[in-house]
């Protein structure tokens, strides 16, 4: 009985994320699409490129420090960021 009431509930819940997704498909993508929404996108993408960026300089530069403190000379900190793939042809999980 449970399974059965469990069952439509799902159902009638995908067919409304569905019709919603329907209902609004054309507008999303004309404002998605729209070049000032790509360039903001495009800023923002770079914005959070150089923030990390400046993390990973920032801790290169923290870790040569303590490398001199501790060993006397800096051992090099080589950092690794983009979108990389795990060597299956496949990229990260969402793209």
């Amino acid at each position: 009985m449970l399974k059965h009431i469990l069952e439509q509930f799902f159902k009638k819940a995908n067919l409304k994320h569905i019709t919603v997704t329907l209902a609004t498909w054309d507008v999303v993508w004309d404002v998605y699409l729209d070049p000032k929404w790509a360039r903001q996108r495009l800023r923002l993408y770079g914005a959070q490129d150089r923030a990390v960026e400046q993390f990973f300089k920032k801790l290169e530069e923290d870790m040569a420090e303590v490398s001199m403190e501790r060993h006397g000379h800096a051992k090099q900190l080589v950092v690794f960021f983009g979108a990389a793939t795990n060597g299956t042809g496949e990229g990260p999980p969402g793209l």
